[in-house]
């Protein structure tokens, strides 16, 4: 964490939020586009729609870092950076959050539905908060941990909808998979933060590599092995690849507000913050699309906004608690 006055603190706590609500906006509008054609057109279109269409979605993001960085003048220094130990690091991170834990969560839908899929992944940012802890040395007060497990009861409680396991004979391989989701977008968070603490790599240059490697593992490796090609030439020929990476612009940004904030803040807290993307999400189709606001929105969203604030505490608790851990490393 690189915050030093209650200023930073306050940055990194806004930048977490709009991740959170321009995550909110990419998730809805290409949740949109996933339903048209030509993705609602082919077979297990939950399983290889989604896929090609995080594949494209990472590619579109990857194409704007590089203009981004290239007007910056930083783009050769960010691809040497992949070849350092700090970038390996982010490209295990990339490759645990996008490929891992995607194709975990993707796979989780196609075996155990998409209700269960949701719910249970939504725990990942308490184990993520549990890595922080043990392997970044974050420190979180009593009051941090009981709202990191109200957030995530709120946003379990969001995603839940309940189904016949009966339609579902594999149930058990979902879960697995479910697992797999989990331990791959917690452990993003952490090797991110790592990476970005020790080896100096600016958010940017982080972003950069996580949304390049991402779209490669997809290109390379998991669009081949589901047989996505021919609908990756079909989208490259229709206007749908125009639509997301309009789309794609969102998420670049809320990626980019996102390091900024585990940067300033820290994994656990601006973790907890981006997951407030499924309360903007619904907001932003009520807005949009006229959809009605549900009893259980209200109060699960309620546990969500009450669970943040736990976090986030007082910014002056959180300088205090990081001068003291310093002043303690420094006793060492």
């Amino acid at each position: 964490m690189k915050f030093e006055t209650i200023s930073d603190i306050k940055k990194g706590i806004v930048c977490g939020g709009l991740s959170g609500l321009t995550w909110g906006a990419d998730t809805v509008f290409l949740g949109l586009l996933l339903s048209m054609s030509p993705f609602i057109d082919t077979e297990f279109f939950l399983l290889i729609g989604f896929i090609i269409g995080a594949f494209f979605h990472d590619m579109s993001s990857s194409i704007f870092m590089i203009a981004y960085m290239k007007k910056k003048n930083i783009l050769k220094k960010a691809i040497k950076t992949i070849f350092t130990k700090p970038g390996i690091i982010i490209v295990l991170a990339s490759i645990m959050g996008g490929p891992v834990g995607m194709t975990g969560y993707l796979m989780g839908i196609k075996y155990s539905g998409p209700a269960y899929t949701a719910t249970f992944s939504a725990i990942y940012p308490a184990i993520g908060a549990f890595f922080a802890h043990f392997l970044l040395k974050e420190q979180l007060s009593k009051r941090a941990w009981v709202g990191i497990l109200v957030g995530v009861m709120g946003v379990v409680g969001l995603g839940y909808t309940p189904i016949n396991i009966v339609d579902y004979p594999d149930f058990k391989i979902g879960i697995f998979y479910i697992l797999l989701c989990i331990i791959g977008w917690s452990l993003e968070t952490v090797i991110i933060a790592y990476g970005m603490k020790y080896g100096d790599i600016e958010p940017e240059v982080a972003m950069f590599i996580r949304q390049t490697i991402s779209f490669l593992v997809y290109g390379i490796l998991i669009v081949p092995l589901i047989s996505g090609q021919q609908l990756v030439i079909e989208i490259f020929k229709s206007k749908m690849i125009f639509l997301i990476a309009v789309v794609a612009i969102s998420g670049t940004i809320s990626y980019l507000l996102w390091y900024r904030s585990i940067e300033m803040i820290g994994a656990a807290r601006a973790t907890v913050l981006n997951i407030t993307y499924m309360v903007w999400a619904i907001i932003l189709q009520v807005i949009v699309f006229g959809t009605k606001i549900s009893l259980n929105f209200i109060l699960f969203s309620t546990l969500i906004i009450l669970g943040v604030i736990l976090v986030i505490g007082n910014p002056k608790e959180m300088l205090k608690i990081k001068n003291n851990n310093l002043k303690e490393a420094g006793e060492c």
